[in-house]
């Protein structure tokens, strides 16, 4: 335990659910929470913001919450989308990208020609028969198939109804 006693110089700070709550319009931010990145900032220590939300790219995030006047920069924001292209660039893959559509400018430069791989996000409403079969069939039919799920949760609330996360989807496309 003797790490307790060693002086703090940064913290990461959980997005949604901790800075704002997500829904319609791009959410709300959660009251005192815009204070208390001032104070932790005033008292000189060093914030990364994480989250594991996939449904948009790190840019529109950051404008969301800028939008609910937070101040941060791009490179203080970590989410799901730099280690899955690191991940796809490693391994050569072309996915098929089941994302929402303000996800994708993080994965711009990717080969999607004659996908061998299923990268899979929340997707919110293009998760639809269509697209879900067509990920499906990419999968079975490739011989060493590879599906990335962003994120594992079974459901979440959204405007004070519970809606699917995308784990639901994934496990329907495992092979």
């Amino acid at each position: 335990m003797s790490w307790l006693t060693k002086p703090l110089s940064g913290l990461l700070v959980d997005i949604t659910g901790v800075l704002y709550d997500s829904g319609v319009g791009g959410g709300v931010a959660i009251p005192g929470s815009r204070a208390a990145i001032e104070r932790l900032r005033a008292a000189g220590y060093r914030l990364k913001f994480c989250t594991n939300e996939s449904r948009d790219s790190r840019q529109h995030l950051l404008e969301k919450l800028r939008g609910h006047g937070f101040t941060m920069s791009l490179d203080e924001i970590f989410s799901p989308a730099p280690a899955c292209l690191m991940h796809i660039r490693k391994n050569n893959l072309r996915p098929f990208l089941l994302l929402h559509s303000t996800a994708l400018p993080d994965y711009t430069d990717v080969d999607c020609t004659s996908p061998n791989s299923v990268v899979l996000g929340d997707a919110c409403e293009v998760f639809n028969y269509e697209n879900m079969n067509k990920a499906f069939r990419i999968l079975i039919n490739t011989e060493h198939p590879v599906l990335i799920s962003l994120g594992q949760g079974k459901y979440y609330r959204e405007d004070g109804e519970l809606v699917l996360d995308v784990g639901a989807f994934s496990k329907a496309l495992e092979v």
